[in-house]
């Protein structure tokens, strides 16, 4: 009987232990449990801001893309615009040379010089040596022709002869010739400088610019 006791005793203590061994590992695991859920909800929100993210990423690329667009159609329109601008300028020193236009704006006339007033012992002279000679003065041709849109060369308004009127007609033409030919020479030097301007930053001169081609701007 004694040893049934001790051996019951001894059964009991092991089962004893056993069951507090269990308890401690399912405290253990439920602890790891507990770990585990935490980093899985801790990796669902890092998913849906990674989520978020890439959806922001796709719109910003979407916009950059629209927007390289837009600037790359602004540019070639700002090139086409000035070619234009420069086919306009060549075309309009041709027609100042062929004499359709007379040019305006920052650059001064030839023909706007007025002279002083000459001495009435010179005009007098003139007069007497003219009318002895049976020519009337005023018969006499003074400067160049006016055209339809060129500028009318005469005395200016403060009553004093202008330069133009001392002048053969053949010297007046040369002298007009030689100012379109100057102003067609400024326009081209403005235009070889802008094209150097925008080939040392980098930009490719236009061919159009480079040969007057009219852009489809222009058509």
């Amino acid at each position: 009987c004694q040893a049934y006791r001790e051996k019951a005793a001894s059964v009991e203590s092991a089962r004893v232990s056993a069951v507090a061994q269990s308890h401690e590992k399912i405290a253990q695991q439920e602890r790891e449990i507990h770990s585990l859920k935490a980093k899985l909800e801790e990796s669902s929100q890092q998913k849906m801001e990674v989520d978020s993210l890439r959806r922001e990423i796709s719109r910003l690329r979407k916009e950059n893309n629209t927007l390289h667009s837009t600037v790359a159609e602004r540019e070639s329109k700002i090139h086409d615009l000035e070619d234009s601008i420069f086919t306009m300028r060549v075309e309009g020193s041709s027609a100042i040379e062929s004499g359709c236009v007379t040019p305006r704006g920052e650059n001064y006339s030839l023909f706007d010089i007025d002279v002083p007033k000459l001495p009435d012992e010179v005009i007098d002279f003139k007069e007497t040596f003219v009318s002895n000679r049976g020519i009337s003065l005023h018969n006499l041709p003074i400067g160049v022709s006016k055209s339809r849109s060129t500028q009318q060369i005469s005395p200016s308004t403060s009553g004093q002869p202008t330069i133009m009127s001392y002048l053969p007609s053949s010297l007046s033409q040369y002298i007009r010739r030689q100012h379109s030919m100057t102003m067609e020479c400024r326009l081209l030097a403005k235009c070889l400088r802008d094209i150097a301007a925008r080939a040392i930053c980098g930009d490719i001169p236009s061919v159009n610019r480079l040969l007057g081609i009219r852009s489809k701007f222009e058509v």
